[in-house]
């Protein structure tokens, strides 16, 4: 039951990732993306950005539950360590929103 509370947790971070970095793409454009491969998302279309965050977030809840069946250790280290990045993220996009 942690890991699906933790990965709950992490699919909210992943949410709220995605709302933040429209904002900067509202405010700032593409070019304020530091992944390459998420700016020229952004730059085609924001929709298909927030579909591709969408099945991002289902793949690794996925990845979680397979991974915690075999070996509860190994992902509940790698999710933990997910959810430390992807608060660094927020924060990130929080302090590049206040400008």
């Amino acid at each position: 039951m942690l890991i699906y509370s933790l990965v709950a947790l992490l699919l909210f971070l992943i949410g709220i990732d995605t709302y933040l970095t429209l904002r900067i793409y509202e405010k700032y454009g593409p070019e304020a993306e530091e992944n390459l491969i998420l700016r020229q998302i952004l730059r085609n279309n924001p929709r298909n950005f927030v579909i591709f965050k969408f099945f991002d977030g289902v793949f690794l809840g996925m990845v979680f539950h397979f991974l915690a069946i075999h070996n509860f250790k190994v992902a509940l280290a790698l999710l933990l360590l997910s959810i430390s990045v992807y608060f660094y993220v927020v924060h990130n996009n929080f302090q590049v929103l206040k400008g």
